[in-house]
């Protein structure tokens, strides 16, 4: 076990030794108490973070300076150190315009940024030059000392009024962002990202250019979202209202107040006293600009909170009124899963639909929403995501997850605008020995606290892999030491593996080579599994189907507007967990070979008219269409432009393909366009393999993991193929050259096509074509297909040509 796993253990049974049994029932009455920091600007303070370091403890409101005790011993501290919590986003995830410069955590002159935040908009001593606008695409510059941004925005008349039906002609303004591709609720006309092209685009329901560009300069701004810019770029400026209930997980001690009470010693208002946060609005809207937007709240409730950002107080519960301001948090009765039941208050799917209900929603439910989020999952996905996973499968509620301190929803027993600790909940207990019940069903507490010595606390949570003190982003030196426990440590075991299944990397049935999963496995093996299992967007599901049938992101309801668009993932049971959401062959390897039915853009012609509304059309042929798949409609746009969006679904039987979006001049196109599906693209120099031969390939790809019988070269040239025969008998082919054809009779070939009767063993095929594929065959760093296109009965001493693998 690391020095750094023991150390973090033994801190968390410390504290737990510590702590009276105390569980507020209501810690909204409290005011949560501050780490005691102060914020210094970008490139200075402890660790480049922007922070200093309280050299005096404030006993005002008890022990308000959580960092005077938790910092390094060699700088005063008496505690633990936890000081490196200052880089991460938790600490970073709102703050204040204080006069300050702000920049990236652990960016300074003396230590630059690495090169993959080279678009951040830092300047070289490690200030932001800019800033974001909502997800739009423009950096607007800002003046920190004085606390004022420069921008514009494209609205349907010079009212100034925003609303979310601005929609932008993407035909007239090309370089418009995609509707249905970014984030809607940030207001349609932000997507217009500069005055020329603003005032050059056309009303879609007009075809008018109607749009006025309203310049804002020396616009006031007050606080910035975006956990330091931990994705790579600048923080966002919050202009809008809070659709997402931002502040609820962005700050510490927040609550929905209404109108009738006193904010004047919460934030934000205690930072600008001169500014009526009751009555401000945002920007073109005549929304409020607290507005909660929190079920139970009133459109007259604003929102406030006790500090900025996730501070320590936040999940340790450290306020005024209890156990003299120390946490009171966790106790000796804490579980795992209340562990995770704390994290995910906030590292959860958020939407305007689903799954923001209430505490009878299945929790492990991941949802789609490609249209409004590229990655194809809704907001925060992390959570749902590790519930549905072979690391948990939770069959449970929210509510049934675990017990946090401090809940924002998911609980009956807590009001979401004024949110305490649930009583309805049931303790997180989970399986740490194998036979116990709980609604987690997976062996992963158990594989954690046998195998990687994790307390019974800690085994099967969050923390089991995620020191949360720490940043996981590695911008600079000494940072990205957020994870603790990489995937090698359980399932690469070189002896005492329990419960995990084991992967030996280096029998991975794979090329390595630069650009392959496997480049650098000699030096960092968890590099290939994090490759696959965690492709971009999807983090903690890891699990692979080898179905070729199966998609990840289900289909979507043709919406408008299709940020509201969210439906449930698709599932396959793994074991008897029924309802597992998988990561597909398209998602997984398709990031090199491209996958889906082909490389090259599909094409095929309308029969019939655009519906309006329902946004359908009749095509010629649905091969290749699918849910999430970009699509665009020729001539259905403005004067005639191309029109694109995503495909919501596909009704193969009556050929209609479902879109997500469409505008009316959609909707007037006559029958006999041309419907378009991007083809898929390779990356790395991989070759092009769709997603059945993608299937074909990845089972058994771990080689060792007892699912799949690899053919086998010997010493001496010859092949042998597991349960391929050949006139009713297993054989071996002799390869005593490389070169000429392979030939044989094909007459009384047979291959064993139920490879289930065989232990997981999959079987050589022989394709319609007379290809033969040989399943993890590797000769000269490539996989086999040969041809069978000729006729012979010899086969001793037959040759063959090779192909690369995808070769036809």
């Amino acid at each position: 076990m690391s020095k750094m796993r023991i150390k973090y253990i033994v801190f968390v049974l410390t504290l737990v030794a510590l702590l009276p049994l105390i569980y507020a029932s209501n810690t909204g009455a409290y005011i949560f108490l501050s780490d005691g920091a102060t914020h210094t600007g970008a490139g200075t303070g402890y660790l480049n973070s922007g922070w200093g370091l309280p050299t005096t403890a404030s006993f005002t409101n008890g022990l308000d300076s959580c960092l005077y005790c938790h910092k390094p011993y060699s700088m005063g501290g008496s505690a633990s150190d936890k000081s490196t919590y200052l880089l991460t986003g938790h600490k970073n995830m709102s703050r204040v315009l204080d006069g300050q410069s702000w920049g990236m955590p652990g960016v300074s002159a003396s230590s630059p940024a690495s090169d993959s935040l080279s678009g951040a908009s830092l300047g070289s001593d490690g200030t932001y030059l800019k800033l974001w606008t909502q997800e739009d695409y423009p950096r607007m510059s800002v003046d920190w000392t004085n606390k004022l941004v420069s921008l514009g925005v494209c609205v349907k008349d010079a009212s100034g009024v925003v609303s979310t039906g601005d929609v932008p002609d993407l035909n007239a303004c090309p370089t418009c962002e995609s509707p249905v591709m970014g984030n809607g609720a940030a207001g349609y006309p932000f997507n217009y990202p500069d005055q020329t092209s603003c005032e050059s685009a056309k009303n879609p329901a007009t075809g008018k250019a109607t749009y006025k560009w309203v310049a804002y300069f020396n616009l006031p701004i007050y606080w910035i979202y975006g956990g330091a810019g931990l994705e790579g770029g600048p923080p966002m400026m919050e202009t809008g209202s809070q659709s997402y209930k931002c502040g609820r997980c962005h700050t510490t001690g927040w609550t929905a107040n209404h109108t009738t009470d006193d904010i004047s010693s919460k934030h934000p208002q205690s930072d600008f006293p001169s500014v009526n946060f009751k009555s401000l609005t945002a920007i073109g809207s005549s929304t409020l600009l607290l507005q909660p937007s929190t079920a139970g709240a009133s459109s007259t409730d604003v929102s406030s909170w006790d500090q900025w950002g996730i501070q320590c107080s936040r999940c340790h519960i450290a306020t005024t009124g209890a156990n003299n301001g120390h946490a009171t948090w966790p106790t000796l009765s804490t579980k795992g899963g209340d562990i995770n039941a704390l994290c995910m208050n906030c590292h959860r799917q958020e939407s305007d639909t689903a799954p923001r209900v209430g505490a009878s929603t299945a929790a492990a439910t991941t949802y789609t929403n490609k249209q409004a989020q590229p990655d194809g999952f809704a907001h925060h996905p992390d959570g749902n995501e590790f519930l549905n996973s072979p690391h948990a499968k939770f069959t449970g509620t929210w509510s049934q997850m675990g017990c946090p301190p401090y809940a924002i929803n998911g609980y009956s027993s807590i009001t979401p605008y004024a949110p305490g600790a649930p009583t309805d909940c049931t303790v997180g207990t989970m399986n740490l020995d194998g036979n116990t019940s709980s609604m987690y069903t997976s062996k992963f507490a158990q594989a954690a606290k046998w195998e990687l010595g994790v307390s019974d606390m800690a085994a099967g949570s969050c923390v089991t892999c995620h020191d949360v003190h720490k940043t996981t982003n590695n911008n600079t030196t000494g940072m990205g030491e957020g994870a603790v426990v990489a995937c090698t440590d359980c399932h690469s075991k070189s002896s005492g593996a329990v419960v995990s299944p084991q992967v030996a990397v280096s029998k991975i049935n794979h090329p390595s080579g630069k650009g392959t999963p496997l480049e650098n496995a000699s030096t960092n093996p968890n590099s290939a599994c994090g490759i696959c299992h965690q492709p971009p967007g999807i983090k903690h599901i890891w699990r692979i189907s080898t179905n070729q049938n199966y998609t990840t992101y289900g289909d979507y309801t043709h919406v408008d507007p299709p940020s509201s668009n969210v439906n449930p993932s698709n599932t396959l049971p793994d074991g008897s967990y029924t309802g597992a959401v998988w990561i597909d062959v398209d998602i997984a390897c398709g990031q090199c070979h491209g996958g889906g039915v082909s490389s090259s853009d599909i094409k095929t012609t309308s029969t019939a008219a655009i519906s309006g509304k329902s946004y359908q059309v009749s095509v010629a042929n649905t091969s290749g269409f699918a849910s999430g798949k970009a699509i665009t409609i020729s001539g259905a746009g403005v004067a005639g432009a191309d029109f694109k969006t995503v495909i919501a679904s596909v009704d193969k039987t009556s050929k209609i393909v479902y879109l997500t979006y469409a505008t009316p001049a959609v909707a007037s196109a006559a029958s006999g366009t041309t419907v378009t599906v991007v083809g898929n693209s390779t990356a790395n120099g991989a070759p092009y393999l769709t997603k059945s031969q993608l299937a074909a390939l990845a089972k058994g790809l771990h080689g060792d993991s007892n699912n799949s019988c690899a053919a086998t070269l010997n010493s001496d040239f010859s092949i042998h193929i597991p349960y391929l025969t050949y006139n009713g008998s297993s054989y071996s082919m002799d390869l005593t050259s490389v070169s000429g054809t392979w030939n044989f009779s094909v007459s009384n070939y047979s291959s064993v096509t139920n490879s289930s009767s065989y232990s997981g063993c999959y079987p050589a095929t022989l394709s319609s074509t007379f290809e033969l594929y040989i399943p993890n065959l590797m000769f000269q760093g490539d996989s086999l297909w040969m041809d069978l296109t000729s006729s012979s009965t010899a086969l001793q001493g037959a040759t063959f040509s090779y192909k690369s693998l995808g070769a036809n």
